[in-house]
């Protein structure tokens, strides 16, 4: 057998509140009704052809507004976005507005999803396909909601065939990180070389389709909400994965796929070769050293 090093690393996990799934939302329990109630609407959008440059919040109660938003890929077609609106009652109907191409202050193209009900505070997802030729002002609904779960898998699996590099990416993608890390990457050798270990490729499909920044290494020690999933049999894809040790150490992270399938990014083992690729939970655990310790779902 080859064996396996892994970058070590330690993670505290703070679980939220209690949630439910709705559709393509994740909303929180419903404050009690009162004049007016501060909610947080983030999540992840994309732009089929151009880069994002911007999200307008619309909630048929009030408190619409822009929502602040960083790159969530290296050419900007993609942005995790976070904004704080406050509504006269709950629940309120919420529209997302993206803007693609152009400029902040001045979008190419204005793309609308449906109008969704939300009860509190939610993560939103939603994919827009804006075309290539400007679009006339007006009704402009070319996006649509997708689960989380599908957005954290659909981040993971567009990083497929990137290296394995200690350290290695970052919330908009592949990077070098240290590289080749104590002879630990050896295919991250050369310092033009860019890819993912474990965290750095969870780090990026969970800021990508939440806009939550989980920690790369040991220093960060907390990690806001999420629901802790104690077993594999009921793992759901998009949810991310530890493996040997705990929750609170562990040895390697992953995204559940389905199907008893994971994207992970690794160094090479059975049939498998370097980096991010779609693998067998069950290869992982084959090993008693890569126990499955738990898993967290946004």
């Amino acid at each position: 057998m080859i064996r396996r090093i892994r970058h070590r690393l330690r993670l505290a996990i703070t679980l939220g509140v209690s949630s439910l799934t709705v559709g393509a939302v994740i909303v929180g329990m419903a404050p009690a009704a009162s004049a007016s109630v501060t909610i947080t609407v983030r999540g992840g959008v994309s732009c089929s052809h151009y880069p994002v440059e911007g999200v307008w919040i619309q909630s048929s109660n009030g408190g619409s507004e822009f929502a602040s938003w960083s790159k969530a890929s290296s050419a900007g077609l993609s942005a995790a976005f976070s904004a704080s609106i406050t509504v006269s009652s709950l629940p309120t109907s919420v529209q997302l507005h993206v803007g693609c191409n152009g400029s902040t202050a001045s979008w190419w193209s204005d793309n609308w999803t449906p109008s969704t009900s939300v009860g509190g505070s939610a993560i939103l997802d939603a994919t827009c396909n804006e075309g290539t030729s400007k679009p006339p002002s007006g009704a402009n609904s070319r996006c649509a909601y997708e689960s989380v779960g599908a957005a954290i898998v659909a981040a993971a699996r567009s990083m497929s065939g990137n290296h394995y590099c200690y350290d290695g990416g970052t919330t908009t993608g592949p990077s070098h990180g240290s590289g080749n890390y104590a002879g630990l990457a050896p295919d991250c050798a050369k310092s033009s070389t860019i890819g993912f270990d474990c965290t750095g490729l969870t780090l990026f499909s969970v800021f990508h389709a939440t806009g939550i920044t989980l920690p790369h290494d040991g220093k960060q020690e907390t990690v806001g909400g999420g629901t802790l999933i104690k077993s594999i049999s009921s793992l759901q894809p998009g949810d991310v994965i530890f493996f040997g040790g705990t929750l609170q150490n562990f040895l390697h992270a992953g995204i559940y796929a389905g199907n008893g399938y994971m994207w992970d990014s690794n160094t090479p083992y059975w049939k498998y070769g370097d980096g991010v690729e779609e693998r067998l939970v069950s290869a992982e655990t084959a090993d008693a050293t890569y126990h499955f310790d738990g898993a967290i779902r946004f």
